[in-house]
């Protein structure tokens, strides 16, 4: 089972990393550059949802 100090750590890296791909978008000097960090910007906000589910499941298992 995950602990609550991983999940919120996870959590701040995963959200870290999200803010900092959106202030580099912000000042991109080019189309491709933009190209590049709008991807990964998409696959980080994925990871970030993803690892949110994992962290409702533990907090609200399923009950029945």
């Amino acid at each position: 089972m995950l602990g609550s100090t991983f999940c919120r750590d996870v959590h701040v890296t995963a959200e870290d990393r999200i803010r900092d791909l959106c202030a580099r978008l912000l000042t991109a000097q080019d189309d491709d550059e933009v190209q590049k960090l709008v991807t990964e910007l998409k696959a980080a906000i994925h990871d970030h949802c993803v690892e949110l589910k994992v962290m409702a499941a533990v907090s609200f298992p399923k009950s029945g």
